[in-house]
């Protein structure tokens, strides 16, 4: 075989990089050679981070503080989804020669030209471990692109780099037994803090497993690997100080949602839905899985995989080897350091029960709120497994051995198209950020950066914060995105994953009932009127967000919007809601707890779990056609997770329930309901956390 195909060095490299260009052109088709004309997606987190990233290079300063959103306040670029990094020196680039306009385009050239270097890594790998040149190139493909990775090309860009676990495991690879400084150890590390500021969770998947891989090593040999320790912590530590440094604000939610509901599992490892080996088992009506938690290693590497595990068990019982299980010391610490990353990944759907004790003490680590991703190195080293075993089947003599891996490659390649590849159908989206028509609309009514302060997109448009749950507008999340990056006019609104609590608050604010003070209009210049996007297909408006609209003049219209002028200095608060429309009101004062209420009053604590607060029969003078229920919640920090306000309605047994608001006072959020009017009402809180509540109040409503 070494003498049909002589692939080896730089011939292999070139192989792989123009068979993987062949493969893309197949799939992406333009976005190859014309990667600005086309967006993957048109809405959702990659119409966001497209915006991060225009923006920032655009109109930003060019260093860690981003300005596009929470205006004035900002935001650190290392906490957004703008590939921190990349958007970083591309904004430099920009103040030497001129890309604003290319940006998408230059993202879409990046993660494509640089994908071929998950194929060259894994070939590496394969041939460290002895498989032959060929098997080495045919499986170094077939891995790459069954890689869960892939479908992050489709918004996720931050973590469409997957060469980036294979470059760290063939780094492990060619570590020596003698340690001593290598330079291009600091250009490994240098790569790997990279692309760790440029998402976190890509740099933190590679930099743990070196960490977990030196600490193998070093409790196996009873001596401390210091380079892959320090290899895996430096890059960590310093990204994790720098996004520190660059944070202004501490009062973001300390323990984010997420990491036990976006996790790992042993279905979304092996069969999650979509794969073949789910298909296969369809007569289970297995559920499918949170596209979080599929990683899908394939059948073939799943049946491998299960030949290994019986064979340690023989080996276990009988201490008789096997063909599978020799393996090189290094990819074995390596199998197990992934595996590890797994069992964090997998958390919930394996040890739920440690919940309370994970959240106690796992402190920083709950951070990652999609948590299935660090199970992607056990992808790679399974599949790679799987790949060392297939060759060595392959070389072994008899027929019947060649047909069997032809036949298991096939498979494999068939559910590399059909799981990942064929959902790159209908992803050319033209290009929104090189319309230049829209910027001359923009011209002709004098909307620009000089002329309006910031921006306001109604309905509220504000995510993605652990306390909220907003249903995302699209016309007014695009108008505002558009006319933003057009024009350099920062927005009040922000689409962060992490934001900060004061700064959200105020910014729902502003469409809160109109009787409600708006503090955010206290940190504006007021130089400048406010821009207010209004997006076409809007459902009924709250009352908060009809009164902004009532305060602003019209400004002009496009395709997907309405545009107004407000002036933050004119705002006039409106006068509270009549006294002749309370029915009941609540203010729970005989508790005994010591935290401030709403007003001058206290609050009611309640503990995790449902809770009756208040169960009574209407007798008003005049029996309204509806009523509305309200009630305060407190906004703490200490934890996701916003209770629910429920309302049973006697005597049909009515339920009404609601989670979201947009009245807030003081870190105190309003939660309401209208319902038709019932005499006998119950009203009940439920949360998954303990919670302050107070003023319950019922009025009448015309």
């Amino acid at each position: 075989m070494k003498g049909l195909f002589p692939l080896t060095g730089i011939k292999a490299f070139i192989a792989i990089y123009l068979f993987f260009l062949f493969i893309e052109a197949i799939i992406f088709g333009p976005y190859l050679w014309k990667p600005n004309e086309f967006v993957f997606a048109f809405g959702g987190d990659a119409l966001v981070i497209y915006y991060d990233m225009v923006y920032h290079i655009c109109h930003g300063s060019g260093g860690l503080h981003f300005e596009g959103m929470n205006y004035p306040y900002g935001e650190s670029i290392l906490l957004t989804d703008a590939n921190a990094a990349i958007t970083i020196l591309l904004s430099w680039v920009n103040k030497i020669i001129p890309i604003c306009g290319m940006v998408p385009g230059i993202l879409h050239g990046l993660i494509l030209y640089l994908l071929p270097l998950t194929g060259i890594y894994l070939f590496l790998i394969l041939r460290k471990m002895d498989v032959s040149p060929l098997m080495a190139i045919v499986f170094s493909i077939l891995i790459a692109f069954l890689s869960p990775q892939m479908l992050r090309i489709l918004g996720h860009f931050g973590l469409a780099f997957p060469f980036v676990v294979p470059m760290a495991i063939y780094w492990v690879l060619t570590l020596e037994d003698e340690e001593k400084f290598r330079w291009k150890d600091l250009l490994y590390g240098m790569v790997f803090f990279f692309f760790f500021i440029n998402n976190p969770y890509l740099g933190f998947a590679a930099t743990a497993l070196i960490t977990a891989y030196g600490f193998i090593h070093s409790i196996v040999f009873r001596k401390i690997m210091l380079t892959p320790i320090l290899m895996g912590i430096v890059p960590t530590l310093i990204g994790y100080l720098l996004i520190q440094y660059s944070d202004s604000f501490a009062d973001r939610v300390e323990m984010q949602w997420g990491f036990f509901h976006y996790f790992a599992s042993i279905q979304g490892m092996f069969f999650p839905d979509g794969s073949l080996l789910y298909d296969m088992l369809s007569i289970f009506k297995i559920p499918s899985i949170r596209f979080e938690g599929k990683v899908n290693v394939g059948l073939v590497t799943t049946l491998v995989s299960i030949a290994g595990v019986i064979a340690l068990g023989k080996w276990g019982i009988t201490r008789k080897s096997s063909p599978l299980l020799h393996i090189e010391g290094r990819f074995k610490y390596l199998m197990w350091a992934s595996f590890l990353l797994f069992l964090y990944a997998a958390n919930y759907s394996l040890y739920g029960f440690a919940k309370p004790f994970m959240e106690q003490y796992l402190g920083k680590l709950l951070m990652f709120k999609a948590s299935g991703r660090m199970a992607w190195p056990f992808y790679f080293m399974l599949t790679l497994y799987a790949a060392i075993i297939l060759d060595r089947l392959y070389q072994m003599d008899g027929l019947k051995f060649k047909i069997l891996i032809k036949i298991a490659i096939l498979i494999w390649g068939f559910e590399a198209m059909r799981y990942n590849l064929d959902r790159f159908q209908n992803v050319h989206h033209s290009n929104p950020f090189a319309q230049r028509d829209f910027g001359d609309q923009l011209n002709s009514l004098n909307i620009n950066a000089s002329t309006y302060e910031a921006l306001y997109m109604v309905p509220v448009v504000q995510s993605w914060m652990d306390k909220y749950y907003f249903p995302m507008h699209f016309e007014s999340q695009f108008s505002g995105i558009m006319i933003s990056s057009n024009t350099g006019i920062p927005m009040i609104n922000a689409m962060i994953s992490r934001p900060p609590m004061q700064s959200t608050l105020e910014s729902i604010q502003l469409a809160s009932a109109p009787h409600i003070p708006r503090d955010r209009f206290g940190d504006l210049k007021g130089d400048r009127p406010v821009l207010i996007v209004l997006g076409n297909n809007h459902s009924e408006l709250t009352e908060g967000e009809k009164f902004i609209i009532d305060q602003s003049q019209p400004v002009g219209e496009f395709a997907n919007c309405k545009v107004f002028s407000l002036n933050p200095t004119q705002w006039k608060v409106a006068p509270a809601p009549p006294d002749s429309t309370l029915i009941l009101k609540d203010k729970f004062e005989i508790s005994a707890n010591p935290h401030q209420g709403i007003g001058q009053g206290k609050s009611i604590h309640s503990p995790p779990g449902l809770s009756i607060i208040w169960q009574r029969r209407l007798s008003p003078e005049t029996i309204p056609d509806k009523v509305e229920i309200s009630l305060w919640f407190y906004m703490d920090t200490k934890s996701y997770h916003l209770p629910v306000l429920k309302i049973s309605c006697d005597p049909e047994q009515r339920n009404f329930f609601n989670r979201s608001s947009r009245d807030i006072k003081d870190g105190w959020t309003r939660h309401s309901i209208v319902i038709p009017y019932c005499r006998d009402i119950e009203v009940t809180v439920e949360g998954e956390r303990s919670f302050l509540f107070d003023d319950l109040e019922i009025r009448a409503v015309k």
